[in-house]
């Protein structure tokens, strides 16, 4: 019985980390899109409503990254109780 226990939770510590690490991986991509807007708006000459655009996507992107590092800061802390 202790061993199917420790089976079952070895499994579940995989399979949590392997989503952490998929979360982990998607959020980088992310800031490097993020990243890449913010050289794009800053780099190339764009008439204004082009720049609001770009602005509002950084600003979406900005927001979604800071929700989804909350989430992973909170999905770590439960992973390791």
């Amino acid at each position: 019985m202790e061993q199917r226990l420790k089976e079952l939770v070895d499994r579940e510590r995989k399979y949590l980390s392997k989503r952490n690490n998929k979360k982990l991986l998607k959020f980088k991509d992310d800031i490097s899109e993020k990243q890449r807007l913010t050289t794009a708006s800053t780099n190339s000459p764009m008439n204004n409503p082009e720049n609001e655009y770009i602005n509002r996507l950084i600003t979406i992107r900005e927001k979604q990254a800071e929700i989804w590092k909350e989430q992973l800061m909170l999905e770590i802390r439960i992973h390791c109780k």
